[in-house]
């Protein structure tokens, strides 16, 4: 474990001082917020306001060592490298940066979504990096992984358990966040279903999901979750409907 943050120490230390020459951001902490808050300016000068307020106690805080600020600092350049526009690109990664560091998840998952990042940003187009800021974020909020419109009454929404269980890699030359013995949970028009103990693979580009093993019961039908329930094994999710089918599935009932 120690040798992989050692890498991303060295990966980030290393990038950071070929890029920062060319910031439009300061790596002086309390500069570095006034620097954040002209930038959203330009697009929203009362939502700049707004974020420093609500960002410059965990900016300041314990989460933000001056690892994990070295780290943004890089991410933020390539961003500018890449010519990201302030709205929706900047903005979603500093509601990301927010999100993040006010969940209580862990720093090693920090430097390894950002890392993950940097190379989206490098190797993919900038819907891409919408996508997977955009999804990121959601996560980071309260373990939504896809979300019709927070804004729409009985939208369709899928989430996980526990935010904070993920890892996050490259499969396949696509980034991923993976999920081990969390409940997934699909809320829909005042409705809701659940895949209890499963785990599985969120393709964020695609809004998809891989998952392995896991339970269904029938409790919204006031039927007992120990009597009457179903084990499944692999199946597979497209989230942008609230639906979905399983192959395989075991019934048990105590009767």
């Amino acid at each position: 474990m120690k040798f992989k943050i050692y890498l991303a120490i060295l990966f980030f230390s290393g990038f950071l001082s070929k890029a920062l020459s060319q910031s439009t951001f300061s790596s002086e902490p309390e500069k570095f917020l006034k620097d954040v808050q002209v930038f959203i300016g330009n697009y929203d000068k009362t939502k700049a306001k707004k974020y420093i307020k609500s960002f410059e106690p965990l900016w300041l805080g314990d989460f933000f060592t001056a690892q994990n600020k070295s780290i943004v600092y890089a991410i933020l350049n390539s961003m500018i490298e890449k010519k990201l526009r302030v709205y929706p690109d900047f903005i979603s990664y500093f509601d990301a940066l927010y999100n993040y560091s006010n969940s209580g998840m862990s720093s090693e998952n920090f430097e390894k979504w950002n890392i993950v990042l940097d190379n989206v940003i490098k190797k993919y187009n900038n819907k891409r990096v919408q996508n997977f800021l955009k999804a990121s974020n959601n996560l980071f909020l309260d373990g939504t992984i896809y979300v019709t419109s927070r804004n729409q009454k009985g939208a369709t929404r899928w989430e996980v358990s526990k935010k904070d269980s993920f890892d996050i890699q490259f499969v396949k030359k696509l980034p991923v966040f993976i999920f081990k013995n969390i409940d997934l949970r699909c809320f829909s028009k005042n409705d809701s279903s659940i895949i209890r103990n499963t785990s599985g693979v969120f393709f964020p580009f695609t809004s998809f999901w891989e998952g392995n093993g896991g339970k269904i019961d029938w409790q919204r039908a006031k039927k007992d979750k120990d009597t009457y329930y179903a084990k499944i094994n692999s199946y597979k999710i497209g989230l942008k409907s609230s639906s979905y089918q399983i192959d395989s599935v075991l019934f048990y009932s105590s009767y």
